[in-house]
Parts: structure tokens; C-alpha cells; sequence
């Protein structure tokens, strides 16, 4: 039977009745657009992506609706968002610094969580948001640290290694949390072994291949590759790693990040695979699922004191919590200036704290409320945060260390780029 063109029907949009070219066609149209505007008005393209959810959804002018394909798509953003989170973690890096920073990096990612923890108990708020609010997005603090001559400074490299521990350790608490939320302390968190052994013993076996057959695992990162070898074993790796966690009742998120952990220790030279996952990622999934975020954001709520209120609440203590924690910097010769440009860089946030929100709600640990006023923390502790330490680092230069641009380069070697770092702070 052929295909009847006149049967797609592009006007439907009473009721929040959309077809789905219709969606497709607004969402790639604002997916291009959309980084060129942020770059332009100076916001993440995280938190522009998340505004124009909120400009088509119900809050603003009714477009589409939010119909169960977009859905299982945003799911599918999430998963690459958090397979890519995977690969700009690089341990080898991470270990060859300077012992003594790692050390410094990690107390303030503890203080952090610990003095958020207290709070969470003394405003009798639910303790899962200590994990976010002490969480650091790093696609911002990356451009910043550029941004401002620090890419390879003793002060760049202890933020940078204190932004990743975060991004690690918070996944990982994220994960058992939910476990035990769910079922308690009970044989369920053999699932999390389950993993973390499928995890080493992937990585184990893979190594030995790769050193037995180097010739053969050289096609994966072949440019001219006709068949993208190297894309299919990647999507494999992390289609295995997916249902392993799934299968033992964990979030696919978790397998994923694993994954990406597991491609970046097997492969740390993959500039080819990297520039197509992100191509794949930033170019269509990722933004998919923060556009998600926004429909499902009601502006009308923000006017709800239920949401402003810990909104402000968790404004205040983010910034005071990470701030009291950054002040380890003034014991490891930092200035006054430094060590409060440190604690509002890492209190911005980002992607990682939206994707927790979200795990939270859908396991009932928060509110709708709450979800919103995470979400509204987010898109403001993303700008104003690192604005404001933009403008204390710029006057305030690393005495004796090289900042030269050319230097800027080593911070490559933490993370993988993509369009939400660069674009943040530009203006």
C-alpha cells in the first residue's frame, strides 16, 4: 500500500494533540538554533535548551505536547549524556597530579557533602539533596577556568580535580541511595557488587585482548573506516553495560557512565570515536532530553511559595556550604579572593544535579515542588555563580605560575569538550 503524505496532519494542535513530524520539526529547528542564540546572549546552552522546553510546553505557547516517543527519546539522551559524563573521567590523569592536590580536591568535595548533610537535617529537608546541591557541574567550571588564564594553574587543577570527585562520588551515592531507598539494606545492593565486578572483569578481559590483538582493535579508530567499526564496538560496549545494570534492577544511567568509564581506560587516545559520540550526543539526544526538562517545567508554580522557598533555601546553602568548604584553599597558601572565586565555581550546577533530580522524583524520594526548584537552582547557579567568579579570578592571578594559553591545553586532558562548556561563558 503506498504512503499517503495527505494523512500526516500538521495542524493538530488543540488539546496538546501534535503530530509527531510537527515535534520533530520544531525540535530540530530549535536544537540548531539554539547554541547560536546562548553563545550570543552569554547563558549555557544547557539552560537555554531547558528555556525553550518551558517556551513550547504547557507554560508557554502550547506547541507540542510531550507524547510517549519524545519521552523514550529524552530517555535516550539521558543515556548518552551520562556515557559521555563516563569518558571525560580519566584516572590515569587524575592520579599523575600532585598527591597533595588530590588530597586538598578531595577534603572539599567531603567538607561539602558532609556540611550539606547537616543542613539537609537541621531545615528537615530529604538528605537525597545533599548529593545535589553538593554536586559541581563541570561543563561549567571548564570554560571558566580557561576563560580566565587558570587552565593549568596549582588553583585550576584543584577545582577541575575537585569537580570530577564530585561528579564520580555523586553518581555512585546517587546509585546505593536508591537502592536502599527502595529496599532498604538488604540483598538488593548485591546488584551494585554485581556490576562493579561485571565492570572490572569487562575491563580486565578487554585489556588483554587489546595487548594480544593490537592490530585488530586498531580498525576502531580508523577515520576512513566505510563500515564504523569503531562506533558499532562502542555502541555494543555500552548496550552491555546498559542491560547488565537494568537487569539487576539498577538505573541504565549507571551502566552507561560505566561504560563510557570503561571506553576512556581502553582507549585514551580516541579522538575520532569522541568527535562522533558528541556529534551524536550534543547534536541531537542530549538536547532532547533537556528540552523534556523544560516541558515538563510550570512556570505559573514559580509564583507557588512552596517552590520559591527552598529554591532560596537551597540557593543560600549551596553556596554557603561549598563556600565554607572552599575555604581549605586559604590553608594551601590561595588568596582571601581565590578561595571565594573557588566555592561559587564549585557550586555551579549543571547537567549532573537535573539528571539526579530526576532519578530522585521518579523513585518518589521528592516532590514536583522540589524537582522544580532543583531545576530552577540549576539553570541560575550556572550563570550567576561562575559569572561572579569570573569577575574575582580575572583580577586575581596565580603569582608565579605560567597561564599562558598554550598551558590552557592540559585541561583538555580531563574532559571531553562539547558545545555546553564552550558556550557558557563566553560573553
Amino acid at each position: 500500500m503506498p504512503f499517503d503524505v495527505s494523512s500526516l496532519s500538521f495542524s493538530s494542535m488543540a488539546n496538546g494533540g501534535s503530530s509527531t513530524l510537527w515535534i520533530l520539526g520544531i525540535l530540530l529547528a530549535g536544537i540548531f538554533l539554539i547554541p547560536l542564540i546562548a553563545k550570543r546572549v552569554g547563558l549555557p546552552v544547557v539552560v537555554a535548551e531547558i528555556m525553550f522546553g518551558v517556551a513550547l510546553g504547557d507554560s508557554g505557547a502550547h506547541m507540542i505536547g510531550n507524547p510517549d516517543w519524545l519521552h523514550q527519546l529524552a530517555e535516550l539522551g539521558l543515556v548518552f549524556l551520562m556515557f559521555i559524563a563516563g569518558l571525560e573521567i580519566d584516572f590515569r590523569e587524575i592520579l599523575a597530579r600532585s598527591r597533595r592536590d588530590a588530597v586538598v580536591a578531595l577534603v572539599i568535595y567531603v567538607l561539602s557533602l558532609g556540611l550539606a548533610l547537616l543542613g539537609m537535617l537541621a531545615l528537615d529537608f530529604p538528605l537525597f539533596l545533599a548529593l545535589i546541591i553538593s554536586a559541581t557541574g563541570v561543563g561549567v567550571v571548564i570554560p571558566v577556568l580557561r576563560e580566565v588564564g587558570h587552565g593549568s594553574s596549582r588553583f585550576g587543577r584543584l577545582i577541575l580535580l575537585s569537580s570530577l570527585i564530585s561528579e564520580f562520588v555523586t553518581l555512585l551515592i546517587v546509585v546505593v541511595f536508591k537502592v536502599v531507598h527502595k529496599g532498604g539494606v538488604s540483598i538488593e545492593l548485591l546488584s551494585v557488587v554485581v556490576v562493579g565486578l561485571f565492570f572490572y572483569v569487562a575491563l580486565t578481559v578487554l585489556r588483554a585482548l587489546i595487548w594480544w590483538f593490537p592490530e585488530r582493535f586498531r580498525v576502531l579508530f580508523d577515520p576512513s573506516d566505510p563500515s564504523e567499526t569503531g562506533m558499532r564496538f562502542s555502541l555494543f560496549l555500552l548496550a552491555m553495560f546498559v542491560g547488565v545494570a537494568v537487569a539487576v534492577g539498577l538505573e541504565h544511567i549507571v551502566g552507561a557512565f560505566l561504560a563510557g568509564i570503561t571506553l576512556a581506560a581502553l582507549f585514551p587516545n580516541r579522538q575520532v570515536l569522541d568527535t562522533k559520540f558528541l556529534a551524536m550526543g550534543f547534536g541531537f539526544l542530549i538536547p532532547i532530553f533537556f528540552i523534556q526538562v523544560g516541558l515538563r517545567f510550570n512556570i505559573p508554580d514559580l509564583t507557588d511559595w512552596a517552590i520559591l522557598q527552598p529554591f532560596l533555601i537551597l540557593l543560600v546553602v549551596s553556596y554557603v556550604v561549598r563556600g565554607l568548604a572552599s575555604s581549605t584553599l586559604l590553608f594551601v597558601g590561595f588568596s582571601p579572593r581565590q578561595t571565594v572565586a573557588g566555592g561559587l565555581l564549585v557550586a555551579a550546577q549543571l547537567s549532573l544535579n537535573i539528571v539526579a533530580g530526576t532519578i530522585a522524583l521518579k523513585e518518589g524520594i521528592i516532590t514536583q515542588e522540589l524537582y522544580d526548584s532543583i531545576i530552577l537552582l540549576a539553570v541560575v547557579t550556572s550563570f550567576l555563580f561562575p559569572t561572579m567568579a569570573k569577575y574575582l579570578l580575572l583580577s586575581s592571578p596565580v603569582p608565579g605560575e605560567s597561564e599562558s594559553q598554550d598551558d590552557d591545553d592540559d585541561l583538555e586532558q580531563f574532559a571531553v569538550w562539547s558545545p555546553y562548556e564552550e558556550s557558557a561563558h563566553e560573553s
